[in-house]
């Protein structure tokens, strides 16, 4: 079970030994894998894994992907936390410059 859903859950998962530098084709199966998923069952893929979504490709997955960016935002000001993935992902603004 997963949060905020009910029934069976799955879990598919693909590695590669291939060095950083001849990992682009995998990258490619991986995108390719994810957006079939996503469109075909309404998967939701692990965020600490390569994640090749983007906020609106995820934010109906997600159903209180709103509350979350809410607190993180409240708690978080400053972004100090957030880099080029979360601005994709969450669609949270990056860390802000110093004053």
């Amino acid at each position: 079970m997963t949060a905020s859903k009910t029934g069976a859950s799955f879990s598919i998962s693909a590695f590669t030994y291939n060095s950083p530098s001849r990992r682009e084709r995998f990258y490619d199966y991986c995108s390719l894998m994810a957006r079939v998923l996503v469109t075909q069952v309404g998967a939701r893929l692990h965020w600490g894994k390569h994640f090749p979504l983007q906020y609106e490709q995820i934010s109906e997955l997600y159903p209180k992907l709103e509350t979350f960016r809410q607190i993180a935002q409240n708690r978080e000001p400053n972004g100090v936390f957030r880099n080029g993935y979360t601005a994709g992902v969450l669609n949270l603004p990056p860390r802000r410059a110093a004053q």
